[in-house]
């Protein structure tokens, strides 16, 4: 029998820590994650994580009626699964500086969310400067 093997990355992961911020960089992101108890901060982690370039659909509407809206094609980033962040610095858990870690699926997930809410609001002031140019 053939068959494809399929690369796998075995890594420590966070499953109780809740991802809190992102700020997007030149070649990544770097975010946040928490863990609290009982709404106590009890542990912190500030961690980068590599990104993919990509574009995503924003939609575009200078006044209120929905018939003029206009999908446009805006450039973004985003995490893919499986990839590895690591760990800048650390406080309340037994990890280390430069440790790598896998992020959960709903990690992944709240991450690419954030990052799409950033690429719409830093598109959003861009064409703000703009009018502000044209329009004095």
């Amino acid at each position: 029998m053939n068959a494809i093997t399929q690369e796998t990355v075995l890594a420590p992961v966070f499953l109780d820590f809740v991802l809190t911020e992102v700020q997007a960089e030149e070649n990544g992101a770097i975010f946040t994650l928490e863990y609290r108890f009982k709404h106590v901060l009890d542990a912190r982690m500030e961690c980068f994580i590599p990104l993919m370039q990509s574009t995503q659909t924003y939609i575009h509407n200078d006044g209120l009626d929905p018939q003029d809206d206009v999908d446009v094609e805006i450039d973004s980033m985003f995490a893919p699964d499986n990839s590895l962040a690591t760990i800048l610095c650390a406080d309340g858990v037994t990890a280390k500086e430069g440790q790598q870690f896998m992020l959960t699926s709903d990690q992944v997930f709240k991450l690419n969310q954030l990052l799409e809410e950033h690429f719409e609001y830093a598109y959003e002031r861009q064409l703000e400067r703009r009018a502000e140019e044209i329009y004095g």
